[in-house]
Formats: C-alpha cells, structure tokens, sequence
C-alpha cells in the first residue's frame, strides 16, 4: 500500500497543478481525494474532462497503471449533464464516496443516509431488546452468549484467588487506583469495597478456589450466572407448557440459523404486532390493518388474509410425514415447536420452523413461494451433508415438495 501511495502520488500532483489553471482562483480548489487504493476527482466543468483525460493518458503510458472501468463511475452533481461519458465509464445517479452515499443534490443525499442510519439504529435497538435472553443457556431458553459484565468479574476473581493471603489487601488497593511501587509494597489495609468483594469470594464453593486454572474461570462464570439467573418471563406467563422441550427444538443442529432466529422471538413473544403496540400506546388500534381483525401472532400466522392458504398447506405436508395425527398434535407441533412424540423429530421440528419464519416474514403468502423456500433449504442442507448417510437427510427427502 505504501508503494501504491508514492506512485499514484505523481498523478495527484499533476490533477491538482492542470485542473487548477484558472487565473481568477485565488486558493486551489479542491481537485482530487485519495483513501488507500480509491481516487475521486472533481471536475467544475465539461472542459475539464478532456485535461483529466489526457493527464491519465501521461500517467498510465509512463506508470503501466490502467483506470478499472468496472469499478469507476461518473456522478453528475448539481446542473452537470447526465449525458456526458467520460472514456466509457458509466453515469449513475448515487454511488458511495468513503464509506457514504453520494448523490446529485443535498436533499436526496441527506434523505439516502439518513434512511440508512436510523434502519440500522433501529435494529441494533430491537436486536438489544431480547440481549438478557440470550445470555441464558440454551436450554433454559436464551442462546447461550458471553455476559460481559459476569465474565469480566469472573476473570478478576480468579486473578484474586491466585494470590496468596498476605496480598490480597495489596492487590485490592491496586484495584482501586494505587500504583505507587512503595505503597504497593508494604501491606496495606482492605477498603470497604475490597472487603465487601473478597466476602463475594468467600461464597464460592471450595472447589472453585483449589480448581485448575484453565477450568477456574469457566467455573467461576457459570457460579455467577447460576445466581443471577431468572427464567424468560414467557415461562412465568405459561407454566404448564413443556418449556425443556421447546427450547431443545429451536436449538436442534442443522436447523437454518435464520429460522431459528424467527421462532425465537416468536416463543418469546417479542415480535411487535398491532395488539402488542396498542398495549404500549405505540398505534391507535390492535386491529390489523389488512383484514380489520385483531392482530395477535397466532392471527398472523393462521387467519390473516393469503396466510390461511401456507397454515393450511404446512398441516397438509406435516400429515404426509405424520399420518397418524390428530388437528390437536399439528397445532402443537406448528405453534409451539413442541412435537408430542418422539418419531421423526428433525424433520416435523424443520417444518415447524421453516413455516413460523415464512409466515412472519413473507409480505405476501403463497404456498408456491412457501415450497420454494423449503426446497432451496433442503437442497443446502444436501450440499452440507455432501453424500453423507445422514439420519435427518433422509427425513427430509421423504417430504414431497
């Protein structure tokens, strides 16, 4: 990269000398930028392209470099015309400069990034409305991610516990900000915040403290988040449903990650429908805005306009694997991710949770597009197993889409 900087610098010397030749300019103007391996020029009027053209003339004879058309664009800004080429690069009417999106006029410009930002926002807000369930293992419902706050502590207290008795008052007022080699080396006595954390340690079970230290942390960790676990308030909300067993489901192996995501926030009931913002003064009304009725998820899922025919559809495919089923096992199995028995369990699980994540995410439900979705998946789960003798690969080819 430092190579590419110093020979490419002859090019910007030779843009900015050319391209700032009028009289009247009493400071150069701003010509050309440069970041890494990406070059942007500015040009103030048509005339100016045919000077920047012959200075890519002179540098590509003398250097051999060679301007990447598939990659260059021209973008008109202000009144320049939309129809003037530049040595067969193409015109476009947005195109990102430097990590931001470019356009023709500061309106569209601020409209275009702005749009952008605030969508992002708003998915990092939503995806840190369900952060705390995640951080529960997997089968008591979350997905199991690191808590930063619990695996910093864990960390600072296997430090502690390495250290002998007698410093352990030292290593808590260094905690607390004392760097001085000559306080640190006589015994100081434990602050209050020291004693209160060192009395936290004392909680833990001995085998924690004499355990190996490649285990200690994870020990520890796992100490912490035992004792500061709360259940998902799903569960509190439906006691009587087989929570261990739903929660298996949603983490079956080679289920597809996207659908995953999709029925946990369906389970947990986190997904904003017109009643669920009605109850949180977010919308005028809790009825849907295709059919009038009542927006819950089970009624976007079941009733709501084109998603009847996929609901009626997916039962349908679930009795070809499932003959012996009665309305009430396809219901639990469609709804709750919960089969009621233990035959077939990848395939009817699959099904399950490809027809949640369809349902919730599809504008517009056809039973088409609903098997197309299910073919794609299957054929990349053939890909994966690549000819294996796989159990579950067998399940799902049984199903005919």
């Amino acid at each position: 990269m430092f190579l590419f900087a110093l020979s490419v610098e002859p090019l910007i010397r030779m843009a900015h000398r050319n391209l700032n030749s009028d009289a009247r300019t009493i400071s150069p103007l701003f010509t050309s930028r440069v970041y890494a391996d990406d070059i942007v020029f500015l040009l103030r009027d048509v005339e100016e392209c045919a000077t920047l053209s012959r200075i890519l003339e002179i540098y590509s004879a003398a250097s051999g470099a060679q301007i990447n058309a598939r990659k260059s664009f021209l973008l008109p800004l202000g009144s320049w015309p939309d129809r003037h080429t530049f040595n067969d690069i193409i015109t476009v009417r947005q195109g990102k400069i430097l990590g931001m999106t470019v356009c023709g006029s500061f309106d569209e410009m601020i409209e275009v990034n702005w749009t952008k930002t605030t969508a992002l926002t708003r998915a990092a807000l939503f995806q840190q409305i369900y952060r705390n369930l995640n951080l529960f293992e997997k089968r008591k419902g979350g997905l199991q991610l690191i808590a930063v706050k619990e695996k910093c502590q864990a960390l600072i207290t296997r430090n502690i516990l390495r250290e002998d008795s007698e410093e352990k008052a030292i290593n808590g007022q260094r905690l607390l900000g004392a760097t001085n080699s000559t306080i640190a080396q006589q015994k100081i006595p434990a602050t209050e915040v020291y004693t209160k954390f060192m009395a936290i340690n004392k909680s833990y079970p001995p085998e924690l403290i004499t355990s190996d230290t490649k285990q200690q942390t994870k020990l520890i960790y796992k100490h912490i988040m035992k004792n500061n676990f709360q259940s998902p308030r799903i569960t509190e909300q439906f006691p009587y449903q087989r929570w261990h067993k739903i929660w298996h489901n949603i983490h079956l192996a080679n289920i597809p990650t996207a659908w995953q995501t999709t029925v946990y926030c369906y389970i947990n009931h986190i997904i904003p429908t017109e009643e669920r913002k009605h109850r949180h003064h977010l919308t005028d009304s809790p009825a849907c805005k295709t059919c009038g009725y009542l927006e819950t998820l089970k009624h976007r899922i079941t009733n709501c306009g084109t998603a009847k025919t996929t609901w009626d559809g997916a039962k349908h495919l679930l009795q070809q694997i499932w003959p012996t089923s009665q309305l009430n096992d396809k219901h639990q199995t469609l709804l709750l991710v919960d089969r009621p028995t233990e035959n077939a369990v990848f395939i009817k699980v699959w099904l399950a949770a490809g027809f949640l994540h369809y349902q919730l995410t599809a504008s517009v439900h056809t039973m088409e597009e609903f098997l197309k979705m299910l073919a794609t998946e299957r054929h990349k789960f053939e890909q994966k197993c690549n000819a294996m003798n796989n159990q579950n690969l067998q399940q799902l080819k049984s199903l005919h889409l």
